[in-house]
């Protein structure tokens, strides 16, 4: 199955290069910050986020996760196109090289509105960063009050 993967992502990675190098995309590093913020948010849309299930569900099934908290999804398909499609819905890495190509494409041809998508989904991929920092930073400090609380109870 990991082979599969890392074959999924080499193809995406070279159809991307290919668009770059034979379509004449230039970009500046600050549109390439902003390509690489979208493709992360694209990949993590399709993987995981509840606006793109009704394009996940015909190719996952989504089981407990084996740690206990919260769900996983995994490929319907194990053999054949299906399960490649399956892989690609089901990994956010390969589903973002595939949306980055599909951006550079708009971006190639239609160049604002490339330009808009790529703005909206890069602000919408700091917004999920700094929403998981913030997240992170407040069950930290809750653990650690939970700690502290409980080592004045044994204190006493």
């Amino acid at each position: 199955m990991i082979s599969r993967r890392i074959t999924l992502f080499i193809f995406s990675c070279m159809f991307i290069l290919q668009t770059l190098v034979n379509q004449g995309v230039k970009l500046s590093p600050f549109q390439w910050v902003m390509l690489a913020l979208s493709a992360s948010m694209v990949g993590r849309a399709t993987a995981y986020l509840a606006i793109l299930e009704w394009f996940r569900a015909p190719f996952v099934i989504t089981v407990p996760h084996s740690s206990g908290a919260g769900e996983d999804n995994l490929p319907r398909w194990t053999t054949g196109a299906r399960s490649a499609v399956a892989e690609l819905v089901c990994c956010p890495v390969c589903s973002g090289t595939w949306g980055a190509g599909i951006i550079l494409a708009i971006y190639k041809y239609i160049p604002e509105w490339g330009e808009a998508i790529m703005i909206m989904l890069s602000a919408a991929s700091l917004a999920w960063l700094m929403t998981y920092v913030t997240q992170l930073v407040e069950w930290k400090t809750h653990a650690e009050r939970e700690q502290a609380g409980l080592m004045n109870r044994h204190n006493d």
